[in-house]
């Protein structure tokens, strides 16, 4: 009985290992370092819907999707040089994976480099949104997990917002369901 209950616990250990994403593993191993803070946010928490006030069942079913919320910011006052290089480094390598799409970069001037990572299951279903921001005093990662649809989130509208905003500043846009701007 003893030895099926250790085969029972090494097939559970080795699925459960098997089933972190690249990503995840880089995560779950320099996370915890000198200098690396991380805020991991459980968006099913008690204390998380306490504080986060929606209105409506559309909201609320989007969010039902995400199973953590993890952001990780990597100081370089704080950690030694060689633990930045390192979780950068392997966290890049990560999201070469064949998993990751990366759908957006921006380089500006300053050295501040924006790159925003997804992992698709399947047409329009995600299990991972990766936004990396590398600057010279460390970088920051928000690292979203879930059985995500993006159709349950209104990014047309999110998007119109912004067009409106980075179009003419000086003017209000109507929108339909946000009443303008």
């Amino acid at each position: 009985m003893r030895i099926l209950t250790l085969i029972a616990l090494m097939v559970f250990t080795l699925n459960a290992t098997a089933q972190k994403s690249p990503l995840e593993k880089v995560i779950n191993k320099y996370g915890d370092k000198e200098g690396i803070s991380t805020q991991v946010i459980e968006p099913s928490s008690e204390e998380f819907q306490s504080q986060l006030k929606t209105d409506g069942d559309e909201i609320n079913e989007a969010l039902s999707q995400l199973e953590t919320i993890k952001i990780i910011d990597v100081d370089s006052d704080k950690a030694s040089l060689a633990t930045v290089n390192k979780f950068y480094g392997k966290a890049v390598v990560a999201l070469e994976d064949e998993r990751y799409s990366e759908v957006m970069k921006v380089n500006s001037d300053d050295g501040e480099d924006v790159s925003f990572y997804i992992s698709q299951q399947e047409d329009g279903i995600f299990n991972e949104i990766v936004l990396l921001v590398n600057q010279e005093e460390g970088f920051m990662m928000v690292y979203v997990k879930g059985t995500i649809d993006m159709s349950d989130f209104n990014l047309g509208e999110l998007m119109s917002v912004f067009t409106c905003i980075n179009k003419d500043k000086d003017k209000d846009c109507e929108h339909s369901d946000t009443g303008g701007h």
